[in-house]
Parts: C-alpha cells; structure tokens; sequence
C-alpha cells in the first residue's frame, strides 16, 4: 500500500520536473514560478533518481502514472508535429499503449481517470493566472461548468472503480502541492537571472 502510494507520488514529482522543464523559457518569460529555472543543470539528475526510485517502490503504477500523464500532456496541442515525425496526439496513444502493454489495460484506465480528474482539479486551481499568462488551460477551453461536471464524473468512476488507487492519486496531488509551496516559500518568483 505505502509503496504504491511512494511510486505515484515520486513519478508525479518526476512528471512536474518534465513539465517545468518543457515550460522553462515560457514561464523565464512571464516571471513564473519554475523548478527547471531553479534546479537548472541539476534537474535530469535528479529526475533519473527520482524515475529509479517510483520504478521500485511500485513499477506498474509508476509507467501507467507516467504513460497517462504524457498522454494527456500530449492532447492539448493535436496539430504539433514531434520529432518521431507523429503528431502529439498519435505519439500520446503509442505511449499509452505502450504503458498498457508494460502494466495492465486496468492500471492504464485507473491512471487516466486520476490523471485526468487530477488535471482539471488543478486547472480550476490555476485559473486566474493561466487567463492572465494565456496559457491552456482545460477549464478556460471547456468552461467552467462543464469542468466541474467532467470532475465529479471523474470522482464518482475512480472511487467506484479504483478507490485505493484514487486515494493514492489524491493523496499524492495534495503533498506535491504542499512540498511545491514550501520550495516556492524559500525561492520566491524566479527572475530572468536564472
């Protein structure tokens, strides 16, 4: 149990570095918090140990955590063509039958539906600043309505479906934010000077 919940949690530190990472010259741009700005050369480091470490304490829901949150990172921008020569969204679906294939089609599906719930509950989180910075946001292209809906459908299936997993998820989301809060307490905004 503690272990499947450190794999989740550690892989979602991993998929935050990788998202800060990708977002490093954006965020430089709009004086956003960043840890890529912050941890600069020492990120893929610290990001291999990290992918080590959620491996071993719970390898299957670590790649359907990893396969689901790409997937869903890869959705937003349908049109872009990766360096594979795919376009995002068909790169998305390869890795997420890629992770169904290395994990299990039900930890595929419990990762997307907590992912997915996850995503928006922090969307909604992030509103005011992504209107203010343009950023994509799923609850400014969806709306706000139908966002709460898609959520409490969300809820409703994981709990029903994969309540332990959920409660990982959550649980997860919730001491990442609190971890991020405490690193953003001590840098503050990063400058350009980074």
């Amino acid at each position: 149990m503690f272990r499947s919940f450190l794999g989740i949690f550690l892989m979602a530190i991993v998929i935050k570095l990788m998202d800060d990472f990708l977002d490093k010259d954006i965020d430089r741009l709009t004086d956003q918090w960043n840890l890529a700005l912050i941890l600069e050369r020492a990120l893929v480091p610290y990001s291999f140990i990290l992918l080590i470490l959620s491996l071993y304490f719970s390898f299957n829901e670590s790649v359907s955590a990893f396969a689901a949150s790409y997937t869903i990172g890869m959705a937003g921008d349908y049109k872009e063509r990766l360096p594979t020569g795919l376009y995002s969204w068909q790169e998305g679906i390869l890795v997420l039958l890629i992770g169904a294939f290395i994990s299990s089609i039900y930890d595929i599906i419990a990762a997307l539906a907590n992912i997915c719930l996850i995503q928006i509950i922090d969307d909604l989180i992030d509103l005011k600043r992504d209107i203010k910075t343009k950023n994509h946001n799923i609850v400014i292209i969806y709306g706000k309505v139908n966002s709460y809906i898609s959520a409490g459908i969300l809820v409703l299936l994981a709990l029903r479906f994969f309540p332990a997993r959920t409660g990982y998820y959550l649980s997860a989301f919730f001491l990442l934010n609190l971890l991020l809060g405490f690193i953003k307490k001590k840098y503050g905004v990063v400058n350009n000077d980074y």
